[in-house]
This record gives C-alpha cells, structure tokens and sequence, in this order.
C-alpha cells in the first residue's frame, strides 16, 4: 500500500512538474519571441525618426554595428536597395513587392514573416515609410528568437529536476503522513483507533468479524475439548489421518497401544510409529476410497483394525482408524471351545452306559430277577450324569456368561 501510494504521489508530482515546466517553457518562447520581434520594431521606429530627423545614411551603418543580430534595409520609394548592413544593395533584387513593404507603402507600417533567401532562415520583418517615400525595413531571423530559448533551456530544466526531487520528497513525506496511522491501528480493537473517517465504516466491519471469529473460535475449542474428552476416554484406538497419512489426532488408547506420546507424533507420518504391514495395507485402501479391515499383534495383545475414508465432496481428504481389542474375546471363544469339549466328553459315559442298559433291558436280555438291579444301575448313571452336569455349570458359569456377552 506503501508502493502504491508514494508511487501515485509522485507519478502526479513529476507529471505536474514536467507540465508545469513545458508550459513555462511555451509561455516565455511565446513571450520572447514577443519581446524581440517588439524589439525589432522598436528599433525599426527609432531609426526611421532618426533619419527623418536629418541624420545622415551613415548612421545606419553605426546602428547596425550597434545591433548585429538585426538586419537593416533602407528601400527606395521604386523598390530598389539603397543600404543593406547584412547583403550588397546593388546585388540586390527589387523589393516593391515585399508584404511588408507594400503595407508600409499603403499604412505607413507594416509586418511580415516569412523565408528569406539572403539570410536562408524564417524572418520576421517591420517596414515603415519615411516622408521621403523611401522605406526602412528592419527584420531579426527566427534562429536568434530559437538561440535565446536554448540559452534559458538549461535553466528549464535544472527547474524541471528540481521541482521532481521536491516533489517525490514531497511524495514519500506525505506518503508516511498517511501510512503510518494505518500501520498503527490496534486490530484487535478496532473501534479504538483514532483514524481517518473514511475507514471508520472499515473498521466497524473488520469488529464484527472480529468477534465472529471469537465466537467461531470458542465454539471450534469448545467441540474440540468435547470431542478430545470423548475420545480421551474411549476403550478403543482412534488415530485420524491426513491426506499425506499424517497423523492429525491419535487418543490415549491408541498412544499407550503404539508406545508413544500424542505430543510427539502429531504432524508425523504413521510409518514413523507403526509398519504393520496388514495395517498399512487397509490405510491405503481407504485413501482410495474403500473400507479396510484387518487383525494385527501388538504387544501379545490381538487387535481389530478398521480404516474408513473421509470424504470432501468427492476427494478423500482423511483416514479415520479405529483399533478394538479382541484379545479378551479371543481367549472367551477358547474357553467356549474347551467348555464344549469337556462338556462332550464328560457327558458321553454315563449317556452310553444309560443307553446301553435300556436297550438290554428294551430287548428282553435281562432276566425278571435282574431288572431291580438293571434299573438301579440306570438310576445311578442318572445320578451321576445330574451331578457331572451341575459340577461343569458351576466351575464354567463365568466363561458361559463370558462368551454370551461377546456373542
């Protein structure tokens, strides 16, 4: 803003100098020109009453020693040259048809410009008429009207400079005169800068969105201390990603499940903490756009690991994981297992021997004396089955429990 204010400021100030220069320069090339081509008449009329005066022809040649730059031509009343101070008169041509000559004869004065073929140069000539009917004609060659001007030029232009420097000194002055009240306003409390009227509406503005953006920013760390607490105490790892695999947000579980600290890897890649293979495998599933799960070993502990996208419109611009222990569950799917097993196994001989002995006594094998003691066998096996039966419900009941919450 400084640049362009100084740059603006001085681009009127050179400009105004400059033009302010040149219009000097035209007004005093119009005013000298003036002056001399007054001059030369001036000189014209002086002479003309000097001759009419009686003063002899021979002062002509004393004015025009006098005035070099002026040329001097006395003129018979016919046309022809009598005296010329510049060209030979008899080499003269006849100059009864001059403009200036003809007015002079018709007005008693008269004034022209125009090329001359003597002197090779635009000349401004004054013809007056004497009593005598002869005519004395003085002229002065635009050349010493232009070697004036270029005599004062150089004063131009030192002008011209000096009025530049001035004025971008002027420029860089006045610059800081506006610049720094801007560059000294409080941003953080706007309304109380004593600034230009103009940014008051700026100002009031740039207040509004200040506290907008406090409330934004109160509500922003009020979701984060909610989210960070939710998560802080969540069971399960939870590790956020970027879009470059960086982690953004990695809770307590996760941490203590990787041995880091949240601290130190935020901003780091998930390869600096972890390269299970499996695990960077879904990672970079979801990066692509698919959901991702797997089962990893960490710590002789298993894990449940599943990676989902984060979309933004229709870009993947995160990865958000979660981690859940199976080890429990792991080890209540054995016990469940094992509880099978021996159940099976413990079941299986008093069930055989029961069926075994109902069959025999079914088929007719047993002798009528014999059933009494068939059936209390019977009864027996019974007993034990009931009481196999209640010994593995009581020791198996927290594993039974265990795996019906699981399952």
């Amino acid at each position: 803003m400084r640049r362009t204010i100084f740059r603006s400021f001085s681009i009127i100030a050179v400009v105004t100098a400059l033009v302010m220069a040149l219009s000097l320069a035209a007004v005093m090339s119009s005013n000298i020109a003036e002056l001399i081509q007054t001059q030369t008449i001036n000189e014209g009329r002086f002479l003309a009453l000097s001759l009419e005066q009686g003063i002899p022809d021979s002062f002509l040649d004393e004015a025009g020693r006098i005035m070099p730059s002026s040329r001097i031509t006395l003129i018979a009343a016919d046309g022809s040259i009598i005296y010329d101070n510049w060209a030979v008169a008899e080499e003269m041509e006849n100059h009864l048809d001059r403009e200036e000559v003809q007015e002079a004869m018709r007005n008693g004065s008269g004034t022209a410009r125009r090329f001359s073929g003597t002197t090779g140069s635009e000349t401004f000539y004054y013809a007056q008429s004497l009593e005598n009917g002869m005519i004395l004609r003085t002229s002065i060659t635009v050349n010493i009207i232009q070697r004036t001007l270029m005599e004062i030029v150089p004063w131009f232009v030192f002008i011209a400079l000096y009025a530049v420097c001035v004025s971008i000194l002027l420029s860089s002055y006045q610059t800081k005169r506006i610049i720094d009240p801007i560059n000294a306003l409080d941003l953080e409390n706007p309304l109380s800068n004593p600034a230009y009227d103009e940014l008051a509406p700026f100002l009031v503005r740039m207040n509004e969105q200040n506290l907008l953006i406090q409330e934004n920013m109160h509500q922003i760390n009020q979701q984060q201390d909610e989210f960070m607490e939710i998560t802080e105490n969540m069971q399960e790892g939870l590790v956020v990603l970027g879009n470059k695999s960086q982690i953004l947000t990695i809770n307590r579980s996760a941490a203590i499940l990787f041995e880091v600290k949240p601290e130190e890897v935020r901003g780091k890649s998930l390869l600096s903490i972890h390269r299970s293979p499996m695990l960077l495998q879904i990672i970079s599933r979801a990066f692509e756009g698919n959901n991702g799960e797997c089962v990893m070993e960490a710590k002789e502990r298993s894990y449940q690991a599943l990676a989902n996208p984060v979309w933004d419109e229709d870009a993947v611009k995160g990865v958000i994981l979660l981690l859940f222990d199976m080890t429990e569950r792991r080890q209540a799917e054995a016990m469940r297992r094992e509880f099978t097993a021996n159940v099976s196994h413990e079941l299986k001989t008093p069930l055989t021997s029961i069926s075994a002995l109902s069959e025999m006594m079914e088929s007719g094998m047993v002798k009528p004396e014999d059933i009494g003691g068939f059936a209390a066998k019977i009864s027996e096996q019974a007993k034990r089955l009931i009481d196999i039966i209640n010994d593995i419900i009581k020791k198996n009941n927290l594993i039974i429990f265990t795996a019906g919450f699981f399952f």
